[in-house]
């Protein structure tokens, strides 16, 4: 049985349950509250606990004037995003040089896993927080509960209403900032951790070139080099980072070449046909010819194809405009080795070159230059065997160490921007093979490959619901956090203005801010806050169209 059925006979089962217990009336003797298929589970145990906790109240205090402080500043961060996001829009190129298609996916039921850990930390953590200042403000708290939707989904701590409203605003202020603000921390907490301790740990197996793609029909498709496999050795040489797997050179293209790499915690050699892969075709003078991605370049212009930067050299000298001989080799039965191999495709002898600065102009004017015009273009992106590969630095410099290139506001924005967006390009969590490619070093050196590995991922789910929970609670609208505190914030504020109103002040007419006032400010911020949410949400759906 597969995750989506036991998913979805677990669903069955609760919502049997559910509803017989309904009928039967039994929630109700339990003092169990159903809204809709959601069991709210309340009890007035754990309030000794709390204020037991909370018997520190200065410290408190100040933890909740710090939490108003964390929550104020999100709050205005939150909405001017939300506006930024609407009008401007991000930029779509973000993670255009970072990201890849390939990545290994981590499986449904892994993913929740982490999800569920990181939800129920972040929902307790708030909770916890709301109950603490509740009793800390001299407030009664009615209940504490779990929320259940098949599984805990959430918590919640309800003080009295009576009490909520006749408290001071500054002691409510902590109250509906402590949530967020406990999840903020608890988020930074995380960060640090993740960070400074688990990835600054991280290390690769072996020095390599990580293969990402292979290229569909090329040598290494038929000979099953497989993607996020680490090449250490091709032709005898060492390859230490993709630099060095793009810089291989072929004495006869075709040629059976010996190469090794490490795979699922195995290192394998096979020999693979050697030569300069064509990885794609661009529109142009190769489309015309009929090449295809998966060929091998063997040679052109009557000059042996060894490597990619000589095939580079060749084209800009070739003459345009007129026909030169190429030959290129695909996939087929050769009879001196008696299987599979790579031979010579009789049906594509020349092809025709066009001007670099006619390419340029016709596709990239912006980017155009004079000394194209000198310049032939063929229209390949190639690599050796039809593979693309990375350094091993880049993948953990872009998941692990998100902010070790960052040098002014731009770069740290992109930066984070990125690390936050992990999850919704399938970066996190990460799982085999990717993570058979590392090993944790230095002071997690003792840590199994799986606990190190759990640990990495745990800590990353944990920050990032954690602040994706506190950010919203954040924003400027009921029923969230934010939009009490703004509020009060707010009512504070005419409070104080009120207090100040001088004899001449209401001679002249100037009066202080009224409750009602104060109310639809917050509901029009709830509003517009409702509406940028909306417009991006018909935007994600409707805009690819």
């Amino acid at each position: 049985m597969n995750g989506y059925a036991i998913a979805f006979a677990s669903l069955i089962a609760y919502l049997a349950i559910v509803l017989a217990g309904r009928w039967s009336k039994v929630w109700k003797k339990l003092g169990v509250s159903l809204y809709g298929p959601i069991m709210m589970l309340r009890t007035r145990r754990g309030g000794r606990l709390l204020q037991r906790i909370g018997s520190r109240r200065r410290f408190w205090k100040v933890y909740g004037w710090i939490s108003v402080l964390l929550v104020a500043v999100s709050m205005i961060l939150m909405t001017a995003f939300l506006v930024w996001e609407v009008f401007l829009a991000m930029s779509s190129d973000v993670w255009s040089q970072d990201i890849n298609s390939n990545f290994p996916q981590a499986s449904a039921s892994v993913t929740f896993g982490y999800v569920l850990i990181g939800l129920v930390i972040a929902v307790i953590v708030h909770e916890f927080a709301h109950g603490i200042l509740t009793t800390t403000g001299n407030m009664r708290l009615e209940s504490m509960g779990v929320m259940i939707l098949v599984i805990p989904i959430g918590a919640f701590a309800e003080p009295n209403d009576e009490d909520l409203k006749s408290t001071p605003r500054g002691a409510r202020a902590r109250l509906y900032a402590s949530g967020p603000g406990t999840n903020m921390i608890v988020a930074l907490i995380c960060l640090a951790f993740f960070i400074g301790m688990l990835a600054s740990s991280i290390s690769p197996v072996h020095d390599g070139a990580i293969i990402t793609d292979v290229v569909e029909n090329s040598p290494a498709d038929l000979f099953a080099i497989p993607p996020w496999c680490q090449m250490t050795q091709a032709g005898g040489l060492a390859i230490k980072n993709a630099t060095d797997m793009m810089q291989l050179s072929f004495g006869a293209p075709g040629e059976s070449v010996k190469v090794s790499y490490f795979y699922a915690n195995r290192n394998i050699e096979l020999e693979v046909p050697g030569g300069i892969v064509i990885t794609s075709v661009l529109d142009g003078p190769a489309l015309n010819a009929g090449l295809k991605p998966g060929m091998i370049i063997a040679s052109l212009n009557d000059s042996i194809v060894p490597s990619v930067s000589e095939l580079g050299l060749i084209v800009e000298n070739t003459t345009h405009n007129a026909p030169v001989n190429i030959t290129v080799l695909r996939p087929g039965y050769d009879p001196l080795r008696g299987g599979e191999w790579f031979v010579v495709d009789g049906s594509i002898t020349n092809i025709t070159m066009t001007s670099k600065w006619v390419y340029y102009y016709t596709h990239y004017p912006d980017r155009n230059r004079l000394e194209f015009m000198n310049q032939s273009f063929m229209g390949v992106v190639v690599s050796p065997f039809g593979v693309k590969a990375e350094d091993p630095d880049r993948f953990m410099n872009l998941i692990a160490k998100p902010f070790k290139n960052t040098d002014d506001s731009r770069s740290l924005a992109g930066n984070g921007m990125r690390f936050i967006t992990l999850p919704f390009v399938g970066y996190s969590p990460l799982t085999s093979p990717a993570t058979d490619l590392y090993e944790p070093s230095g002071p997690l050196s003792f840590l199994p490959q799986s606990v190190y590995w759990g640990l990495f991922n745990m800590f990353y789910w944990v920050f990032w619901i954690n602040l994706m929970l506190g950010l919203a609670n954040a924003l400027p609208a009921l029923p969230m956090d934010g939009g009490y505190l703004l509020k009060d914030i707010l009512g504070g504020a005419a409070r104080w203005r009120g207090d100040r109103l001088t004899g001449l002040d209401k001679v002249l007419g100037r009066k202080s801010v009224s409750e009602s006032t104060v109310d639809g400010i917050v509901w029009v911020s709830s509003v517009i806050i409702a509406i940028l949410f909306l417009w991006l949400i018909v935007r994600q759906v409707f805009g690819p169209f």
